[in-house]
Order: C-alpha cells, then structure tokens, then sequence
C-alpha cells in the first residue's frame, strides 16, 4: 500500500509531466519550428505533420499513456 502511494505521484509526473513540458516548450518556439536549432530539438516530433499540427505526437503519446493506464490498472 504504501509504495503504491508513493509510486503513482511518480507515475503521474513522468507519464504526464513529461509530455506536457515538452508541449509547453514546443508552444513557446512555435515561431521558430523551421529554424535548424528548434529542429534539432524538436525535430522528431513534428516532421511527419503540417506545420500547424506540431502538437500532433503529445496528443497521440497522451492517448498511449491513457491506453496503458487503463490495461494495467483496470
């Protein structure tokens, strides 16, 4: 019981925190998508999308977290 208290706080914060720092990065350079130093950084998520859709992967990395949460704590 209690390393369920305290693993899923920890569970929360890497499956969503993560994602969410990388959208709030990607937002705040979404100006400067097409510049090489935010490819370099960012690149691998949002080449295979329309330059308006750049935060098409965190929505679909959102939808596999949710998907694993319910298969495993269901």
């Amino acid at each position: 019981m209690i390393a369920k208290g305290i693993a899923l706080p920890f569970i929360a914060l890497w499956g969503l925190g993560i994602p969410a720092a990388v959208f709030a990065l990607m937002r705040k350079d979404k100006n400067t998508l097409d510049t090489p130093q935010t490819k370099a950084k960012f690149g691998f998520l949002y080449n295979g999308y329309k330059r308006h859709n750049y935060f098409w992967e965190i929505i679909i990395m959102y939808r596999k977290i949710f998907c694993i949460m319910i298969a495993v704590f269901l």
